[in-house]
C-alpha cells in the first residue's frame, strides 16, 4: 500500500522509478535544496519568486563524528 505522500508525489508529476533505490535525483532535487549557501538561497528564492510568503529551511553540516544543524530565517 502506497502512502498519501507517494500518492502525492505521483500525481504531481513523479514516476514509480523516482522511488526506487532510495530516490532518484530527480526526486530528491525536486523535495531538498541541496547544496552549498548559494544555491540553497537560490531555491528558495524559486518559491519566493513564484509567490511563496513563508520558506522553511533546515540547514545541515556534516563533520567527522556528528552533523550539526542550523535553522534561519530569509528577509
Amino acid at each position: 500500500m502506497r502512502s498519501v505522500a507517494t500518492d502525492n508525489l505521483l500525481r504531481l508529476g513523479s514516476s514509480g522509478s523516482d522511488f526506487e533505490g532510495g530516490g532518484s535525483v530527480r526526486l530528491l532535487d525536486a523535495l531538498f535544496a541541496l547544496g552549498d549557501t548559494v544555491r540553497v538561497k537560490a531555491r528558495a528564492e524559486e518559491y519566493v519568486d513564484a509567490g511563496a510568503d513563508h520558506v522553511a529551511l533546515q540547514g545541515g553540516h556534516r563533520r567527522p563524528g556528528r552533523i550539526r544543524f542550523a535553522t534561519g530565517r530569509m528577509a
